[in-house]
C-alpha cells in the first residue's frame, strides 16, 4: 500500500492515527469520555432507545421473528455494550456487561417459553 501511495512514506503511522482520531472524536465519544459527563453519550441513549423499544414490542405482542426487531435489538445492545466498556474500563465495564447479558439471556427465555395468552 506504501508503494502506491508515496505520501504515506513520509507520514509516521501515530500521524494517521491522530488524523482518524480527530475525525471520528464526536462519533467516536472522545471529547465526552476526556472531561465530559458519562451519560450525555449518544452511544447510551441511542442504544437505550433501540433496545427498550425492541423490549417493550416483544413483551407486549410476543417474541417477534423479523429481521428488523432483531437487527434493532442487536444494534441497540451493541451500542450499550460499546458505551459500558469505553467510560467504565475494562474490569468495571465487562462486571456490568455479565450482568447485563445474564439478565438479557433470562429474559428473552422468558419472552421465548412463555404462554402466548398472557
Amino acid at each position: 500500500f506504501k508503494r502506491r501511495c508515496p505520501k504515506l512514506d513520509t507520514m509516521a503511522d501515530h500521524d494517521i492515527m491522530d488524523i482518524a482520531k480527530s475525525a471520528f472524536a464526536d462519533a467516536f465519544g472522545y471529547h465526552f469520555r476526556h472531561g465530559g459527563a458519562w451519560y450525555a453519550d449518544w452511544k447510551l441513549w441511542t442504544g437505550i432507545v433501540a433496545y427498550v423499544s425492541v423490549w417493550s414490542r416483544w413483551l407486549v405482542f410476543g417474541m417477534d421473528y423479523s429481521f428488523l426487531s432483531k437487527a434493532t435489538h442487536c444494534f441497540g445492545a451493541d451500542l450499550l455494550i460499546l458505551h459500558f466498556l469505553q467510560y467504565f474500563g475494562a474490569l468495571g465495564g465487562l462486571e456490568v456487561l455479565f450482568c447485563f447479558i445474564t439478565v438479557q439471556s433470562l429474559g428473552v427465555a422468558y419472552v421465548y417459553y412463555r404462554p402466548q395468552d398472557l
